[in-house]
């Protein structure tokens, strides 16, 4: 059976997800940063008038942190039933690829923290012809993701508050902003 997936990169490493679990991709939006959360939450856009949570997928699976590009994306999916922005350096294609070209992934780096990566794929690329040597098939690996298993138990129950619109901000934030403000000096 074929699949589809859409692929993106992180640190110059593919990683791909079903494109089923992918409901928009979106370029990088003005964040939020919200105070004394954890490292990879990268904070919060407005989406379609909703408070959308975005992680750092970059930081949650321990690569270093860069600044965006212009290439920077959010791929918008539902994580245990919360639309959330997962940060990527760069989506480059919607792939197909057959079950046949998908190994599970060896047991030697299999851990509790792999738990989201449900496969490899091996992609046929082209190489460039080098030194009259004719073009040689290559084939490139793709880490295969379910992004709905990226957070632990924990972290989706702490996602359950976030689904909310801009017009659910409660009532005692929007009377306390004008007496706060009244006070302050420019």
């Amino acid at each position: 059976m074929d699949r589809q997936f859409v692929i993106f990169t992180l640190a110059d490493e593919s990683f791909g997800v079903a494109i089923a679990l992918v409901e928009r991709i979106i370029e990088l939006r003005s964040v939020a940063r919200v105070p004394f959360a954890p490292d990879f939450f990268h904070g919060v856009v407005n989406l379609d008038d909703r408070v959308l949570p975005v992680l750092d997928l970059r930081k949650r699976f321990g690569f270093p942190a860069q600044p965006p590009t212009r290439e920077t994306r959010l791929l918008v999916v539902a994580v245990a039933g919360v639309r959330v922005g997962m940060r990527v350096d760069r989506v480059t294609q919607v792939l197909t690829v057959s079950d046949a070209d998908i190994e599970p992934l060896p047991p030697i780096v299999a851990t509790v923290h792999s738990h989201f990566i449900t496969g490899i794929a091996k992609v046929a690329r082209t190489a460039p012809e080098s030194e009259g040597m004719a073009q040689a098939e290559e084939r490139r690996l793709i880490i295969l993701l379910n992004l709905r298993k990226v957070l632990s138990t924990d972290e989706k129950a702490a996602l359950q508050g976030w689904d909310y619109t801009l017009a659910d901000v409660p009532e005692w934030a929007e009377d306390a902003a004008p007496e706060m403000l009244t006070d302050l000096k420019v």
